[in-house]
């Protein structure tokens, strides 16, 4: 919000000055977002804890995350304010309770709801990194092992800058790509799976590469 004052003097000429201020009910925020941006069923999910001031300034905090039917994890943020916890298998969504409280005494607590995809058949598509450095790990996993998949039912396509298509011969399979010249800056990837009844479903990750073009 902005504070602004205004002076009058005598003669009737008035000064004016304005101050932008932050305001928040709470000294520390904190977002959780699942790695797919939704919990997906019936798989192991990875959930990104961000905290940071109310001036966007990022947080380290001590946090202690409570999950229902899990014990309780004492986790820290690192300097950009982010700690990766897991969240263990379920059919639906979950709701988080996260304690933050840094050095200097500042204290909160938050509720985080997490909902989750809808529909039994889900992909989830995990790397090892947001940045690649020379090389990647990708990692798919399929939420209904037990249903059969056929070896080239399920692929992963690299979308930029130049269409690639890659195989994965079997779901929680682990493929790498090395990194080149034609993979610099943000690459888009996504994971495709005919489930049931042909339906099907997908899921994608953004990974940048710092490699620059000679």
């Amino acid at each position: 919000m902005l504070i602004e004052a205004t002076v009058k003097d005598h003669a009737g000429h008035s000064e004016s000055r304005g101050e932008p201020i932050t305001v928040s009910d709470s000294p520390i925020l904190i977002t959780a977002v699942p790695e797919g941006g939704a919990i997906v069923p019936n798989l192991e999910n990875q959930v990104f804890i961000l905290t940071s001031y109310p001036d966007g300034t990022p947080a380290q905090t001590d946090l202690r995350v409570h999950i229902p039917n899990s014990p309780d994890m004492n986790v820290r943020t690192d300097k950009g304010g982010v700690v990766c916890v897991p969240v263990g298998a379920r059919p639906v969504g979950v709701t988080l309770q996260i304690e933050a409280s840094d050095r200097e005494g500042n204290h909160t607590t938050k509720s985080a709801v997490l909902q989750a995809r809808t529909g039994l058949d889900q992909i989830l598509l995990r790397t090892s990194a947001v940045c690649i450095a020379r090389a990647s790990a990708f990692t798919c996993r399929y939420s209904r092992p037990s249903a059969r998949v056929a070896p080239t039912s399920m692929l992963l396509r690299m979308v930029k800058p130049l269409p690639r298509t890659m195989w994965i011969l079997w779901a929680a399979r682990r493929i790498s790509t090395s990194r080149d010249a034609g993979m610099a800056g943000t690459v888009e990837f996504n994971a495709y799976l005919f489930g049931a009844n042909a339906i099907p479903v997908a899921d994608h990750r953004l990974v940048s590469s710092s490699l620059r073009m000679s």
